[in-house]
């Protein structure tokens, strides 16, 4: 009896090692969601797949639906997000965001609007080779916010507020353009340096007023 076989785009969140030589590997799918795939004999040396599914790589992957679990059949790399020339401080917030999704999105569901935010995150933070820790902070306030309002638990300027704990907007208001137009939803949470410096921004102003408060508690 033969398989469909799905082939899809996927990032490789983590993985545990079962057997001898196999892994089970959570990955979050462009056309099936968030799925656990068992993947044989990939911890052998000699395994030709081996190499293309490191935990937080994003790979093109084929895989079957086996009675219990998906089976991987094989995989290509597009990207490695653990590759030792990105600095550590990014490698951290690409496994942050990836675990962030992961806690967040529920059974095998497709979710084209966060798949698409998640790799448009990935792609600028490839782009870029310094950060201040601060600017970090910011990045990944934002990261979260995107997320959490693309999974609908809410705006994403409230969001950014909430995890910021004060405005993020900076006195502006993104939700219209200079002629009161609506400025279509894709673009409001597109990510860009003026967004992270907001969030920064945002980030210091938090830092001050709990830096006064704990100056005042002594007084």
């Amino acid at each position: 009896m033969s398989h469909h076989i799905y082939q899809t785009r996927a990032f490789i969140i983590d993985s545990s090692d079962t057997g001898e030589a196999n892994k089970f590997i959570a990955m979050f799918t462009e056309d099936l969601g968030l799925i656990y795939v068992a993947a044989q004999g990939v911890r052998l040396v000699q395994s030709k797949l081996r190499p293309f599914i490191q935990e937080m790589s994003f790979s093109k992957v084929s895989l079957v639906r086996g009675r219990e679990l998906w089976r991987l059949t094989s995989a290509e790399k597009l990207i490695s997000l653990a590759d030792r020339r990105i600095p550590m401080a990014l490698r951290k917030v690409s496994a942050e965001i990836l675990q962030f999704v992961r806690r967040l999105v529920q059974g095998e569901e497709k979710h084209d609007a966060l798949f698409s935010y998640t790799l448009e995150f990935f792609e600028f933070l490839l782009k870029k080779s310094a950060f201040s820790s601060a600017h970090i902070a910011g990045l990944t306030a934002l990261g979260k916010a995107s997320i959490l309002h693309e999974l609908g638990y809410g705006s994403h300027d409230t969001l950014m507020m909430e995890l910021c704990g004060t405005s993020a907007s900076n006195g502006t208001n993104d939700t219209h353009d200079t002629h009161g137009a609506h400025v279509a939803e894709g673009t409001k949470h597109r990510i860009t340096e003026e967004k992270i410096l907001a969030a920064e921004k945002s980030l210091r102003e938090l830092e001050m007023h709990i830096r006064i408060a704990l100056e005042s508690s002594h007084l």
